[in-house]
């Protein structure tokens, strides 16, 4: 199957309402010609900003949140039913005040952020370095909580080839299958080395990604989209 990728990428922007009905992925059938337009959606570096609102300004940001692209996503999905895929490329729990409060206040409490792109529908997110922040534990329940999968191909268990995270995931869009994988940058072993040294290694990318591209085209994908920080 011949398939055509569209990348929209999306300027940071909780969910918006969603009136009308969209397709899923699999109401779609597979093209009669053998081609396929794949829109893929990408957020990257949220940093915590839910809302159109500058917190260390104290007012409102016309141009950032993800209650703005949350109408962007709706209306892609409206014009391309089960055509598009959601993707972020990583830095969605630390970076502004709300994000702060969020854990320190109400850490025993669903991740807001997490809500949010929950309620968006995310198909996958990749790792960044700054959910190292605030420390392992926090970024395993935030994985807990999300309702998709957080991806990173060349994060390790330590002397060990197990990775610490689901390196790719494969959906089944109109009858193709469709690779998502996800990588971290390794300047975490460096920016937040107290977090993590001793607990994950981060290994280089392009040499992780020499591991799990022929598998996943072992496993039959059609194309592969990367979300990398």
């Amino acid at each position: 199957m011949r398939i055509r990728p569209s990348l929209l990428a999306l300027a940071v922007t909780i969910a918006g309402c969603r009136t009308a009905t969209i397709a899923t992925t699999a109401e779609v059938p597979a093209p009669p010609n053998g081609e396929m337009n794949l829109v893929v959606l990408s957020t990257t570096d949220v940093h915590g900003r839910m809302r159109g609102w500058d917190y260390y300004a104290d007012s409102s940001e016309s141009i950032r949140g993800l209650t703005r692209a949350a109408t962007i996503v709706d209306s892609v999905r409206f014009a391309n039913p089960g055509r598009v895929l959601l993707v972020d490329a990583g830095d969605m729990l630390q970076g502004n005040p709300f994000a702060y409060i969020a854990m320190k206040q109400f850490s025993s409490s669903s991740n807001p952020i997490i809500s949010a792109m929950n309620a968006m529908h995310y198909d996958a997110a990749a790792i960044g370095n700054h959910e190292y922040n605030y420390g392992i534990p926090y970024i395993m329940k935030a994985r807990a909580e999300a309702q998709y999968p957080f991806l990173s191909g060349n994060i390790y268990k330590p002397g060990t080839n197990v990775p610490v995270f689901q390196p790719y995931i494969i959906e089944n869009i109109g009858g193709a299958k469709i690779a998502i994988m996800g990588f971290t940058t390794p300047g975490v072993k460096v920016w937040d080395r107290h977090n993590v040294e001793g607990k994950e290694e981060f290994r280089d990318i392009i040499e992780s990604a020499k591991r799990w591209i022929p598998e996943v085209k072992a496993l039959g994908a059609d194309a592969i989209v990367v979300t990398i920080h």
